[in-house]
């Protein structure tokens, strides 16, 4: 029983994209969550600060020419409606690791220019060994659902090639549409 005790979870990021604004935009979120030693999928407690917490970024037609596959990503927290003091110095704790880490990591091997790449970064400052997809939904918990488990590169890979395909489908059609 000690040793099941002392067995902490691992950490994971569960990638999804949502359309947005009649397929226009889309929202990227990588939510960060536990795998517990029995494999199992549950959401972080809120003393630790990872309740809650997105790598989000986003994907928009209205810039087909610029040449950005996706913009504006940053760690933030998702759905907070109460939040105690405990709490409140958790995230602040958190988010201020999280972006000395991605800062460190930037002066050694350049800013992040696109989502994949900042997820990489935030990936390994939160310190997770997984990306998941969900492959099938069923029901409301994660022990309903079915995710396919990819190691980070290959989650970074499976990220990168998720924008660029919709980037390249959407935003073709829209430069079509304006020129027409």
């Amino acid at each position: 029983m000690e040793a099941m005790e002392r067995e902490k979870p691992s950490v994971a990021l569960i990638y999804r994209a949502t359309e947005r604004d009649q397929g226009r935009a889309r929202e990227l979120a990588c939510s960060i969550v536990w795998i517990l030693p029995d494999g199992r999928i549950r959401n972080p407690d809120h003393e630790s600060g990872y309740a809650n917490l997105v790598i989000y970024g986003r994907q928009t037609t209205d810039w087909p020419l610029a040449g950005y596959e996706s913009w504006g990503w940053d760690v933030l927290y998702d759905s907070v409606y109460y939040v105690s003091l405990a709490e409140t110095k958790a995230m602040h704790r958190v988010l201020s690791a999280i972006s000395r880490q991605i800062e460190k990591l930037g002066g050694r091997f350049g800013p992040p220019t696109a989502y994949a790449a900042y997820v990489a970064y935030a990936a390994y400052a939160v310190g997770a060994t997984r990306i998941l997809v969900q492959t099938k939904e069923s029901g409301w918990s994660y022990d309903d659902a079915e995710y396919r488990h990819m190691a980070i590169s290959e989650g970074i890979d499976y990220i990168r090639q998720d924008v660029a395909a919709w980037y390249r489908q959407h935003c073709q059609a829209a430069t079509e549409t304006a020129s027409a």
